[in-house]
């Protein structure tokens, strides 16, 4: 027997049901994708902050007191912790004087996070910092 028009309810609700899982299927892996998005944007806004983190420890932070806290901008707080690894004073060999000790150096242990709101990232570096004895020129 031939049908001559119309769908049976059996088919309406077998398409039915895959549009409806097609449309789940889409909401999930757009929500997904936005998470991971989130990610990303988390990822590369601590990433650019890494470098203006290492050079502010690198070039003025006073690792010698031992911790700090600091705010970057963006809603970034830095927070660092030092410890002194080993110090020295290496000779300087001159044909005039003998040896000399002309400055100091400090090799550093800094482990330092970085927080923008409920994140937070944690790094460790080792920073190697000088310190002048001798007026240059003097010799």
């Amino acid at each position: 027997m031939k049908r001559k028009a119309g769908f049976l309810l059996l088919e309406v609700l077998i398409s039915a049901l895959i549009i409806g899982g097609s449309i789940a299927a889409s909401f999930y892996l757009f929500r997904m994708g936005l998470n991971y998005l989130k990610k990303v944007e988390e990822s590369n806004f601590f990433s650019s902050k890494v470098a203006q983190a290492v050079s502010y420890l690198t070039n003025v932070a006073e690792l010698e007191k031992g911790e700090g806290k600091i705010f970057l901008g963006g809603e970034t707080e830095l927070i660092w912790k030092s410890k002194l690894l080993e110090s020295t004073k290496p000779e300087v060999p001159l044909p005039e004087y003998g040896y000399i000790r002309p400055y100091e150096l400090f090799l550093y242990e800094v482990e330092f996070s970085l927080k923008k709101g409920n994140s937070q990232r944690d790094y460790i570096i080792k920073i190697l910092r000088y310190k002048m004895l001798i007026t240059p020129g003097v010799f």
